[in-house]
């Protein structure tokens, strides 16, 4: 009997809050983790390019058809980010930057793709020409 006690409690640390959704004019969101596999720390503005499987994450079937209402969000904040083509069908990639410290074997779980806001009329994100894209 104390086995699975013991596995119950070792368990209770793993179980997480799900974040307050940022904005009920969007329907869907994708939780991002973020670690860091580097030998040292990423630093906040450090250029990240997420690689999004749009199509199989039903992301592409969810947004208006220019993607303007998917939108990048760190804490329940959005984010200047850039959406751009992906190498292949259906991917795509969503720059930003980071928004605070990840060290050497960190994670940083509190970003999330926003997308489903049919009535978003003008882009979200800001000018791609702001990132390096090097798939170009």
């Amino acid at each position: 009997m104390i086995k699975p006690l013991l596995l119950i409690l070792i368990g209770l640390p793993l179980l997480q809050e799900r974040p307050a959704w940022w904005n009920p004019d969007w329907a869907f969101r994708r939780t991002i983790a973020l670690k860091n596999n580097l030998p040292g720390a990423l630093a906040p503005g450090f250029q990240y390019g997420l690689d999004i499987d749009a199509i199989s994450l039903n992301i592409v079937a969810r947004c208006r058809p220019g993607l303007e209402d998917l939108v990048v969000v760190h804490d329940g904040k959005q984010i200047p980010h850039a959406i751009l083509p992906g190498i292949g069908e259906g991917r795509l990639v969503a720059w930003f930057r980071i928004q605070k410290e990840i060290p050497k074997g960190g994670r940083d779980g509190g970003y999330a793709l926003y997308f489903g806001n049919k009535a978003q009329e003008t882009p979200t994100a800001i000018l791609a020409n702001q990132y390096h894209n090097p798939a170009n």
